[in-house]
Formats: structure tokens, C-alpha cells, sequence
């Protein structure tokens, strides 16, 4: 790439700049083309009454292909009251088919308008047309039908009929399509030509500035910044105006409090807004600054226009802020890794690709994607420390480790772990005659006391509010629910292993008990209390849940929450002061208790739970690669850069490597942590996917140039086909 670059910026002839200029015009256009009609975007849009408050379930088949649990869109609604629903589908296939579940049980149901909407047209289905569109009814009868409403009745536990998608919605308007393209290519050779002349002039009468400009363009911050903000111009396009859902509503609530009341609260009133310390502060933090800059003055939007409304997407896309910073660390940190320019742009698109472009992170408010660029920037922080020894990065590294305490609890525990893990390899490694004990335990100290000082105002403010200075209120809840889930059966184990596993250990064990049966995670199935999703009991344990009533709960997720319900009623009812609180500390002590009272199933138990969280990397769409070779794709690529991340942490333990410990001791005990000490789902470790891919390029660009290395003692180089070799492995440079 480099010598390409050079070549076209070296040769001052102006007809091989116009030939030049005519290329990459060509290159743009056949690009834009080729994109253009491989893309097939669609969204559906359509409106649901539903007697009573129960999930819609959108699911999606591919051209020849069925539907499939993994490809499935869930949806809230409400209780007895029309509910619009818009659901987005970007990739480089057809959707051919829904699959919609409008409800869960039994009742009346009605159905709005229903509109499809391709790149190039859209269709309509009202009424008796929309009748005559769907098929594969289940467990539904029509009632009645008028102009715009379809009203049906579902007569059982599993409601559901099929859409099938117009092929027209696909077909582009070819001749528009070749005339944007030819435009589009046109300026794009045309400001290649622009730049030539520029830099042909700049060369001949300003060669200083031409020098300086050249090489801040090819070797410094120019083109990562550049490429990064590219990519997250490109991100936004996967933010869309879905509903808020799940934890995040309650980020969003905090961020909303921000913004109106000036304080951390969890209330949902225009009027007031008790604090709270339910979740964690710098997310909510950031969104709320966010919300103060950019919203109008005066400008109050309800939560309701901020969670599903108008207001959605524009809160949303407070997340490319942590997209961009997070692109930017990726290269900067492969640079530092590497030295070389293509491992850096390797890494970021891998990450990118994986990570910060997938709607699961930036199309919702969770913490995972802050928490992602905060852990890239704070193991930056600590390579450079380890390997530049100066306190400045040290003290670095403790305020990033403190901002991490703030995005997600848990750092403040695997921070402490982590730092006081890296002080003992740089004290037994003695690698560097700079890193003398004493001046090791310095840094480590002033790691440890700028972590401290970032913490101190959040966690006085806790202790001035409630009486205690932890960083969050719900770890106490969540250690209770893993303590209780170490006493499931050994059958439960099983299904454990196999509901969030890969389809290659899927296809391995079909057929045999370590299989899932239809009907095993129904109610009266084998591994039923295993499903927190979807399901014919999911709105009873919802309710249970709601109203405390642990009793009626089927699932290991809802009885926790329908039991710590149950206290926190009771302690309110008693009149006791910061009565979350108090349960959470309850909660967590007995929680220990249970643990310390059979610590080997616990530690047993940490395995199947770091299996079940580990399978968790994102699917990208390939254009033109089967479906099914794809998901073995970003499998194998899951399996491959887990591996390599615990390898390296591994050896670096035992080969006493600081620099590797660094690199790898904060991503490793996030996966640790949430595997002894949780549920672990699989979202909990999505935040060390960037760096588990960050490690894997560097080992892969270690491999070539140890193979390189080793084909050069060999003499093999000294060949024509070895000189051929040299020059077309730039990535083994430096």
C-alpha cells in the first residue's frame, strides 16, 4: 500500500495523473455500483393492539433458508393499546420472510397498516389486503376486517403467521443507479486530480511544506484520525429511532435526570428526582452532558420522546463519541504494538467490524461500548507505563482504571487485582535495570492513588447520601443470583453449556443428551428454568417478578428479581431508611455465606459459566458467503482470538513478560471476574472483544515475521520468488 502510494504521488507526468485520476474515478464507480446492488435494505413497519401487555417476537428467513432462533427481533408492548413497531434489516441478502409472534397467549389482537419499504419502493398492506398477504396462520382466526384494521383472536399459547417480502422491493432503478454512479466517480477523479496538482506544485516551489504535509499524511495522525472518523460517520448508519429496552432504560432514565435535574437518580417525574446509585455514573454522565450541549435551551423532552420517540436516535447517537474514541485507541495501541501502519488499520477494521459497528452496542444505551473504550485506552495507558517506566503513564493508568470503576463496578475490583498482578511481574522480572523495587512499588503506588483520587468524589457522594461509599447498588443481587445458580442440576449444567453455544459444539453433540429438545426450555422442560427469554411463562414471571412474588416463578433470572422484590416491599414497609441499600448489603453477605459454604462447586461451576458468556462475537455479513460458512467464520475467529488473548496472559504470567501482562491482565479479568462472580450472559464480556482481536493481529504479525526470519537464514529470500516474497509482506516491516 505504501509503495503504491508513493509510485502515484512520485511521477510528476500530468497524463499518468489524468490516467490516475480516470482509474480511481472507475474504481469509485464500479465500487459505488457493486455496493448499491449488493445492498438490501428493508424496513418493516407496522402497528399491534394486543389485549394484554405481552412480547411480539419478528423473526426473518434469507433467500432459501428458515427461520432461526439467531435471527429474531424482540419487541415490548403495551396493555391494551396500539403500539408502532419498527424494525430495520441492513445486509447483502433478501429477506424473504417474517415470521411475526404477535403475543404469547391468548386474547384479542389487531393489526394497523403494515409497511414494507425497500432501498428503491415501497408496498402497503391494510385491510383485506393485508389479510390475503399473510399465510401459515397458528393458533389465530380473523374476527372482523375494515379498511385499515385487521382484528383477530389468538385461540392458543403459540400465535403466529408469515409475511412473505415482494421481490420488487429489491430491484434497483438500474438506469438512475449508473448515472449516480458515473457521477459520483467523475468527482472522485476529479479531486484526485486537484490533489496531484497541489502536490506537484507544493514539490516544486514549497518542497519543505510538500515533505511535511506527505508525511503526515502517510505516517502520522492524519489518516488514522481520518480512517476513524470515516468508520464512524459509517456507524451512525446502524443507530436507528428503535425503542430504548432493557437495562439501558434505565441508563437513559439517569442520563434524562442529568440533563433536567442535575443529579443521579433513577426516577421517572418530570417534577423531582431522589438520588440514587443503582447503576453506575459516567455513561448516564456523558449522554446527559451530551443532552446539555446539543439540545436547544429550554427544551425539556419527555422520557417517553427520549426512550421511543422522536428523540431516540438523536440520544442514541451520543454513542459515537465512545465509537470514534475507541477506533482511534485501537490504532494508536497497534502502532505502539507493531510499528507498522497496516497491522494498525487491520485491527481497527477487525474491530470495527466486530465491535463498534454492531447495532447491539451503538443502536442502544447499554454500558458495554464505553466500558470497551475505556479498557483500550487503560491498557494503552499500562503497555506504555511497563514500557516507558515513567510515573506519567502510571498515573495514567490509574485514572483510566478509575473511569473503568465508574462504567462498570466491577473494575474496581479487577483494577486492584490488576495492578497489584503487574507490580509482582515487574518486581520478579528485573528485565529493566530502571525498575528497581522501590521505584516499581512507587508506580505501582501512584497507579493505585490516582485510581483512588478518580473515585473519591462518587464514592463521598455515596457516603454522604446513603451511608456507604461503594460505587453501585446492584452487586449484591447479582452475587445472590449466582449463588444460586451454582445449586442447578447437573442436567441444568448441560443446558447451560448448550444455550449459548456455537453451532460447531451444536452439530457435534446432535442427537445425543447434551442436545436441546423441543420443549427443554418450555415450562415443563428439562432446562426451563435456564430461559430468562421469550416463552410461554415469560409474562408470568415478568408479572411474579413485578409484584415480588418469587412463588410463581419459573426462571432462575426472574425468581432473583421476584425475591429481592419481595424484601425490598417488606423493608419499605417496615419504614427503613435507604432500604435498596440495605437489602443489596443483605443480599451480598448472604450471597458470600452461601458461597463460602461450598466453595468447590463454585469454582466448578465458574467453567461452564465462562463457556456460556464466551461465544459472543457479533455476526458481519460477507457478500456472497453462505450463510452457514459464515457463522464458522466469526466462530472460528471467537474460538481464535479468545485463545490467543488467555495464551498471551498465560505466558506472560510465566515467562514473568510485563509488557504482555499490560496488554492482557484487564480484558482477561473481565472475562475471570464475570465467570466466577455472575451469570456471565454473553453481553457481559462483548467489552474485551476489540482487544482479543488487537492480540490476535499481533500474534499473527509476530508469525510472519518469525517466518520470514526464518525463510531469510534459510538463504530462500536470496531467490527471485524470495525477493517476491519480501516485497509483498509489508506487514513483517519494523
Amino acid at each position: 500500500m505504501r509503495a503504491l502510494a508513493t509510485a502515484f504521488l512520485r511521477t510528476p507526468t500530468p497524463a499518468f495523473a489524468v490516467l490516475r485520476a480516470f482509474v480511481l474515478g472507475s474504481l469509485v464507480a464500479l465500487s459505488f455500483f457493486a455496493l448499491e446492488n449488493l445492498n438490501k435494505e428493508l424496513r418493516l413497519s407496522l402497528s399491534v393492539w394486543t389485549e394484554g401487555r405481552s412480547p411480539l417476537q419478528i423473526y426473518h428467513a434469507f433467500r432459501d433458508q428458515t427461520f432461526d432462533e439467531r435471527q429474531v427481533v424482540t419487541r415490548s408492548a403495551l396493555n391494551g393499546g396500539w403500539q408502532p413497531h419498527v424494525v430495520e434489516f441492513r445486509g447483502y441478502r433478501d429477506v424473504t420472510l417474517f415470521r411475526i409472534d404477535p403475543m404469547t397467549a391468548r386474547g384479542a389482537l389487531q393489526l394497523g397498516p403494515v409497511v414494507l419499504t425497500g432501498r428503491w419502493s415501497e408496498v402497503t398492506l391494510r385491510g383485506s389486503d393485508l389479510e390475503r398477504a399473510l399465510s401459515a396462520w397458528n393458533d389465530l382466526r380473523v374476527t372482523s376486517v375494515d379498511r385499515e384494521t385487521l382484528r383477530l383472536e389468538a385461540t392458543g399459547p403459540d400465535p403466529h403467521f408469515n409475511l412473505v417480502v415482494p421481490d420488487t422491493l429489491f430491484d434497483p432503478p438500474l438506469a438512475r443507479l449508473t448515472a449516480a454512479a458515473a457521477l459520483l466517480g467523475a468527482m472522485a477523479g476529479l479531486a484526485w486530480l486537484t490533489l496531484e496538482i497541489v502536490a506537484a506544485f507544493l514539490r516544486r516551489f514549497f518542497p519543505f511544506v510538500y515533505v511535511r504535509a506527505r508525511s503526515a499524511l502517510m505516517f502520522g495522525w492524519v489518516l488514522p484520525v481520518l480512517v476513524c472518523a470515516g468508520l464512524s460517520y459509517h456507524a451512525s448508519d446502524n443507530i436507528t429511532d428503535s425503542p430504548v429496552l432493557g437495562d439501558a432504560i434505565q441508563n437513559l432514565l439517569i442520563a434524562r435526570n442529568v440533563y433536567q435535574h442535575n443529579t443521579f437518580s433513577i426516577d421517572n417525574s418530570a417534577l423531582y428526582a431522589r438520588p440514587s446509585n443503582f447503576r453506575e455514573p459516567l455513561p448516564p454522565l456523558v449522554v446527559g452532558l451530551y443532552l446539555k450541549a446539543l439540545l436547544p435551551a429550554g427544551q425539556h423532552p419527555s422520557f417517553a420522546q427520549l426512550r421511543a420517540g422522536d428523540k431516540t436516535r438523536f440520544v442514541k447517537l451520543s454513542n459515537l463519541i465512545w465509537v470514534f474514541a475507541g477506533l482511534v485507541g485501537v490504532w494508536l495501541l497497534m502502532i505502539r504494538l507493531t510499528r507498522h501502519g497496516v497491522a494498525g488499520l487491520a485491527a481497527t477494521l477487525l474491530a470495527y467490524l466486530y465491535f463498534f459497528h454492531a447495532p447491539a452496542y451503538i443502536d442502544s444505551l447499554y454500558t458495554e461500548l464505553p466500558t470497551a473504550t475505556l479498557l483500550i485506552w487503560c491498557t494503552y495507558a499500562l503497555f506504555r507505563a511497563v514500557r516507558k517506566l515513567q510515573a506519567r503513564y502510571f498515573a495514567a493508568a490509574g485514572v483510566l482504571m478509575g473511569l473503568l470503576a465508574l462504567c462498570k463496578a466491577s473494575f474496581f475490583y479487577i483494577g486492584w487485582a490488576a495492578l497489584l498482578l503487574l507490580v509482582l511481574v515487574m518486581l520478579f522480572s528485573r528485565r529493566d535495570p530502571k525498575a528497581t523495587r522501590w521505584q516499581v512499588l512507587r508506580w505501582g503506588a501512584v497507579a493505585g492513588l490516582c485510581m483512588s483520587l478518580t473515585l473519591a468524589p462518587w464514592m463521598l457522594r455515596n457516603q454522604l447520601q446513603f451511608g456507604y461509599s461503594q460505587v453501585s447498588d446492584r452487586g449484591g443481587l447479582i452475587l445472590a443470583g449466582r449463588a444460586t445458580l451454582n445449586h442447578m442440576s447437573d442436567e441444568e449444567v448441560l443446558g447451560l453449556l448448550y444455550e449459548k453455544s456455537p453451532q460447531l459444539y451444536r452439530r457435534l453433540v446432535e442427537g445425543t443428551r447434551f442436545a436441546a429438545k423441543p420443549g427443554d426450555f418450555e415450562r415443563g422442560g428439562r432446562w426451563q428454568r435456564l430461559n430468562r427469554g421469550v416463552s410461554s411463562f415469560f409474562e408470568s414471571d415478568r408479572r411474579a417478578a413485578y409484584e415480588g412474588q418469587p412463588d410463581g416463578v419459573v426462571s432462575f433470572h426472574f425468581k432473583a428479581g421476584a425475591e429481592a422484590k419481595r424484601r425490598l416491599n417488606a423493608l419499605r414497609a417496615q419504614g427503613v431508611p435507604h432500604a435498596e441499600q440495605v437489602l443489596d448489603q443483605a443480599m451480598k453477605r448472604e450471597a458470600m455465606a452461601m458461597i463460602q459454604a461450598d466453595p468447590w462447586r463454585h469454582i466448578w461451576m465458574s467453567g461452564p459459566f465462562l463457556w456460556h458468556g464466551f461465544w459472543s462475537f457479533q455476526k458481519f455479513e460477507i457478500p456472497l458467503i453462505d450463510p452457514d460458512l459464515q457463522e464458522v467464520l466469526v466462530e472460528s475467529l471467537n474460538l481464535a482470538a479468545g485463545a490467543a488473548l488467555l495464551a498471551a496472559f498465560v505466558f506472560g504470567l510465566f515467562a514473568q513478560r510485563p509488557r504482555l501482562i499490560a496488554l492482557t491482565v484487564m480484558p482477561v479479568g473481565l472475562l475471570l471476574f464475570y465467570a466466577f462472580l455472575t451469570h456471565n450472559i454473553p453481553r457481559y464480556s462483548t467489552p474485551a472483544h476489540p482487544l482479543m482481536l488487537v492480540v490476535l493481529v499481533v500474534a499473527a504479525h509476530r508469525s510472519l515475521a518469525w517466518a520470514r526470519h526464518r525463510v531469510g537464514r534459510l538463504g530462500l529470500l536470496s531467490a527471485p520468488w524470495g525477493r517476491a516474497l519480501r516485497r509483498r509482506a509489508p506487514l513483517v516491516r519494523g
